[in-house]
């Protein structure tokens, strides 16, 4: 059981950029910066890049499911001044 687990661990990490995460996640921006504040989707800083691992939006997705939002933060009441 351990010896196909550590089979399925991949070698080489893929790593995403802002754009290319928010559009597999099919959410804007300002959500990945939600997500990252509250540790949902943790970004690595390479640099002044933000990049965010492709097994770590695979998980999210796979726990998601079709019928399952990701969390709603900022989603609350309005204010209107």
């Amino acid at each position: 059981m351990k010896a196909r687990e550590i089979a399925q661990i991949p070698t080489e990490e893929k790593w995403l950029t802002k754009k290319e995460a928010a559009a597999m996640c099919m959410v804007s921006n300002t959500t990945l910066w939600a997500w990252s504040k509250s540790g949902y989707l943790v970004p690595a800083k390479m640099g002044r890049r933000t990049l965010y691992a492709l097994s770590d939006i695979q998980k999210i997705l796979a726990t998601r499911g079709d019928d399952c939002e990701a969390p709603s933060w900022g989603k609350g009441k309005r204010r209107d001044g």
